[in-house]
């Protein structure tokens, strides 16, 4: 017996050794993902791409309640103004300027603001009346009109508050990136996300070490929503510290103070993005990112904590109105829906054309669904991309990354899908890559693996979205829903797309040709160099050009966050991209200008070589601002 496996075992050797050694390729367990990228790339033309504010449906972003009971609200993706009845219902259509962005009313008559375009519209009676201009001013982010009739409007670009009243036109710089307002008496409270501050008209500052979403004030009570007052801390290999909080301040004498500090993740509420008050002592608070809402109530006086009750909601509410007759309603760009919060009752606002995989890769990025088993527990917490990426974007933050000394600001999230390899490092080489991370390190640490799958009849608000009642969403379709929604998001429109340049934005752009465009390449795809576009095309596709390129480059901006120093980044809506640079030193483009040498290059100000003069930078701020 010994003696025949003796044998056996000799032929099996002399059978291993004369076979080949196997070539096969080990299995690309993303496959699936790139091929499906790989067909979206090859039918999509990138510079006829639409921007996400025309291509993520009608977007219900603001409403406010009419003093008959009824309410008009805004569809940021249909330009439009909207009336709808006491049950939510539509009653008329008005056409309004480009992205419009914020509503509010005075008297009877509604006022609107475009991100876009230098008016705000203003209708009385369901009728349009002649536009309210806004000289110089692009970016309006925010609106309210006082008692007096004095409306405030808040730019984000410019970073101040332009008043318009019976005395005329006033100004007033504000912290950086103002997008919320809120009235109380003669006080006017302005938000800040990139900022990082709750300002007000009387000079009251709080800061916070992180954005502030959301705010409303009644008398001396202010209510604001924002991420956790704590450094966001990677070291652990996840995202620490970044809980979404309720801020109860106290606006007295001695300015605004802290009343409270409510982590409203922990009690289930994530991304609070519209607070209002339901009664001078009340509050609601509803969360974009979770099915949970929370009221406050002022029992013991305006100096103490309130009373927090924590009730189901629907989440993706960006605006909160209250009507004449105390109905609560929201405005939900997630849900494309007007929403009646109690009673419950959801009004969508058109048929939703698009893919049902896209709606559930929205839902991914701006909700808990990435990460439904997340913790609050210490460091841990409960967040979406949302958190950090305000709207796709940023919260100005420069945040150590875990790695050594270096430190690294917060980049948007929007215009991935030509923008590759990804993020300043560039480890991952497409959207396939991405999806996969973002799942990974969305839920580290909450003891859940990240291929999970979501069931309706658990989660059931997704079937606000069309999902069947008994669907089940598994690991691939839900990155490959994630991709999708990435490939859609692209940078909204700039406010120049269309419009021709000045003389000076003429010679900025020669200044960059010339100067910047060597890595800031005129590109349609960042890794494609046969996709740059000709320097006669550059007007009329200023803001659709990527600006980038595929490479890294060093440029002097210490530490470097890769060996080889950071992928050269885009350009596209700088205003919105604050701080500048990998290590977030130069607040402005101004500052990122005075720092540039020539020959040879750097970013740090360090060396001999040429500087621009003074006339080349005021060209190249003019060229950078169409971008």
């Amino acid at each position: 017996m010994v003696g025949k496996r003796l044998a056996l075992a000799i032929l099996l050797a002399a059978c291993t050794r004369d076979r080949p050694p196997t070539t096969e390729a080990p299995v690309d367990p993303l496959a699936p993902l790139r091929a499906f990228e790989t067909d979206r790339r090859s039918h999509t033309a990138f510079l006829d791409q639409p921007a996400s504010d025309a291509a993520l449906g009608a977007d219900p972003y603001d409403l406010v309640a009419l003093p008959n009971g009824t309410f008009a609200g805004i569809l940021r993706g249909r330009d439009a103004l909207v009336l709808l009845d006491a049950s939510l219902h539509e009653t008329a259509r008005i056409a309004m300027p480009r992205s419009p962005s914020a509503i509010a009313v005075h008297d009877g008559d509604v006022y609107v603001t475009s991100e876009a375009e230098p008016v705000i519209a203003h209708v009385r009676g369901g009728e349009r009346l002649p536009d309210i201009p806004l000289d110089g001013v692009l970016g309006a982010r925010a609106i309210v009109v006082d008692h007096a009739g004095t409306i405030h409007v808040a730019e984000e670009r410019d970073d101040r508050v332009v008043s318009l009243g019976k005395h005329g036109r006033t100004e007033r710089k504000v912290a950086r990136g103002p997008m919320r307002l809120a009235s109380a008496g003669d006080t006017i409270y302005v938000a800040s996300v990139i900022g990082h501050a709750i300002t007000a008209s009387d000079g009251a500052t709080a800061t916070f070490d992180g954005p502030i979403w959301s705010i409303a004030a009644s008398g001396n009570i202010v209510v604001a929503t924002g991420v956790e007052d704590h450094p966001l801390d990677r070291t652990g290999g996840f995202f620490g510290y970044v809980d979404s909080f309720v801020y109860v301040l106290f606006h007295g004498p001695h300015g605004l103070e802290r009343i409270a500090s409510i982590n409203a993740s922990e009690l289930g509420v994530v991304v609070p993005k519209a607070v209002a008050f339901t009664a001078s002592d009340r509050a609601f608070v509803a969360a974009y990112g979770s099915a949970k809402a929370l009221r406050l109530a002022w029992k013991d006086g305006p100096h103490a904590p309130p009373a927090i009750e924590v009730v189901d909601a629907l989440p993706g509410t960006s605006a909160l109105a209250v009507s004449s007759s105390g109905a609560l309603v929201a405005a939900n760009p997630l849900l494309d829906a007007w929403v009646g919060v109690e009673p419950r009752s959801v009004v969508h606002v058109e048929a939703d054309s698009r893919a049902m995989r896209t709606r559930i890769g929205e839902a991914l990025f701006f909700t808990d669904l990435m990460a439904p088993a997340n913790k609050s527990d210490g460091a841990l917490s409960r967040f979406t991309c949302e958190t950090c990426h305000f709207e796709g974007y940023v919260d100005g933050r420069t945040h150590h990354t875990g790695r050594g000394d270096v430190h690294a600001t917060t980049k948007p999230l929007l215009g991935l899908f030509n923008n590759r390899p990804h993020f300043s490092r560039a480890l991952d080489p497409d959207l396939s890559a991405v999806a996969e991370n973002e799942f990974r390190v969305a839920g580290a640490h909450s003891d859940t693996d990240p291929h999970f799958t979501v069931d309706a009849t658990k989660t059931t608000w997704i079937r606000e979205l069309g999902v069947p009642d008994d669907a089940r969403i598994g690991p691939e379709e839900l990155r490959l829903a994630l991709m999708d929604f990435l490939m859609t998001f692209a940078p909204r429109e700039s406010p120049w797309q269309g419009k021709p340049f000045g003389d000076r934005e003429r010679a900025g752009a020669a200044v960059f040709r010339d100067r910047c465009e060597r890595c800031h390449q005129a590109r349609a795809s960042a890794d494609d160099e046969t996709s740059r576009v000709p320097f006669e095309r550059w007007e009329p596709l200023s803001g659709r050009i990527v600006w980038a390129s595929n490479v890294y480059e060093k440029t002097g901006i210490m530490p470097y966050v890769h060996d080889n120093g950071a992928r050269v980044p885009s350009l596209r809506r700088l205003y919105k991209k604050r701080p500048y640079f990998t290590n977030g030193s130069a607040p402005t483009i101004r500052a990122v200008l005075e720092r540039a040498r020539f020959s040879p290059f750097t970013h740090d100000g360090s060396g001999d070589g040429e500087s621009l003069n003074e006339d080349q930078m005021r060209a190249l701020e003019a060229f950078l601002d169409r971008l």
